[in-house]
């Protein structure tokens, strides 16, 4: 594309997106478009939260926000892991939406950072030779429980090193680990 067709492309995206996404009340995704493939891709602004350092309240309040966000617009993230989530300026962002995809799209190909896939995920993940041949129908709670696996590694360092040493194609491995940690405990504390 030539920068002209590039920056109407961008206009466009964020035109037909709405204000849901752009607010600059709410979380934001600093410019969001289309690729030739149709996925969202995010150029983001920002510097990386520290992978140590337990999330704020506030942090965590603005990352539902985000899947919130997504969702009013039919949009799942489909990688919601730590690397993905920005902090700028008192703002939060969620990055990288090259495996998104609308709701209504169907079944896909596993696509994402299988250390924090949902657990649904990985039991079909666990049960094939090649990520390329398990297609699911993705879904918010997919996305939803990302990011609470993502809060629980930033507030429990050693369950983040126990997944850091995995392969990420070591399926067993991963799901052991999240079977093994107490996530119910954990959420419970959260929100009360």
């Amino acid at each position: 594309y030539h920068e002209s067709e590039r920056d109407f492309m961008i206009k466009n995206e964020l035109t037909c997106l709405g204000d849901e996404i752009t607010n600059s009340r709410n979380p934001q995704f600093s410019a969001l478009v289309r690729d030739d493939a149709k996925n969202l891709i995010l150029y983001p602004v920002g510097v990386p939260l520290d992978d140590t350092s337990p999330m704020t309240q506030q942090q965590m309040h603005g990352y539902f926000e985000c899947i919130r966000a997504l969702q009013a617009k039919s949009i799942v993230h489909r990688d919601v892991a730590p690397h993905h989530l920005l902090s700028f300026s008192d703002r939060i962002f969620l990055i990288d939406f090259g495996f998104a995809v609308n709701i209504d799209d169907g079944p896909v190909s596993f696509e994402g950072t299988s250390r924090f896939a949902a657990n649904s995920i990985l039991d079909g993940l666990a049960e094939v030779v090649s990520f390329n041949n398990f297609d699911y129908c993705p879904s918010f709670q997919h996305d939803l429980e990302s990011l609470v696996k993502v809060i629980f590694v930033r507030n429990c360092p050693d369950a983040y090193e126990s997944l850091r040493e995995l392969e990420t194609r070591d399926i067993e491995g991963i799901l052991e680990i999240w079977t093994s940690l107490r996530l119910d405990d954990f959420l419970s504390k959260l929100f009360n």
